[in-house]
């Protein structure tokens, strides 16, 4: 956990010095410590729009909803310095062939990424 509130850190600090402004290396904020805000990062995600503009798969959308306002519940707790609740991340995906499982599970787990909800550092930034 300290690991990756130190990579926040760095990318913080590094954007703030390629923009010109002059960061505070030791400085912690609460995007640091808890993550980005869901609110902001979500709807800037490539993962997470191409995800919205599949085709069908409503129940799998409302399922990616549902977890999004699960996670921002949690952040805005969090936040409030309460304890979130436990959430599972780990999801099946059934389906006949062809019926875009793995571009739906890639898409989600990037979304995850994005939010910085994976503990073993899985997938990139994109957002």
């Amino acid at each position: 956990m300290f690991a990756q509130i130190r990579q926040r850190q760095a990318a913080r600090v590094g954007k703030a010095r390629k923009s010109g402004s002059p960061p505070v290396d030791s400085l912690l904020t609460k995007e640091d410590l808890i993550g980005p805000d869901p609110d902001t990062v979500l709807p800037h995600c490539p993962s997470w729009t191409k995800l919205q503009k599949l085709t069908g798969l409503e129940s799998v959308k409302q399922s990616v909803r549902n977890l999004s306002n699960l996670i921002r519940t949690n952040y805005h707790r969090e936040l409030g310095e309460r304890q979130p609740p436990y959430i599972i991340l780990n999801r099946i995906f059934l389906g006949s062939p062809g019926t875009g499982k793995t571009t739906v599970a890639k898409l989600y787990g990037q979304a995850l990424a994005d939010l910085g909800l994976l503990s073993n550092g899985e997938g990139s930034s994109s957002c």
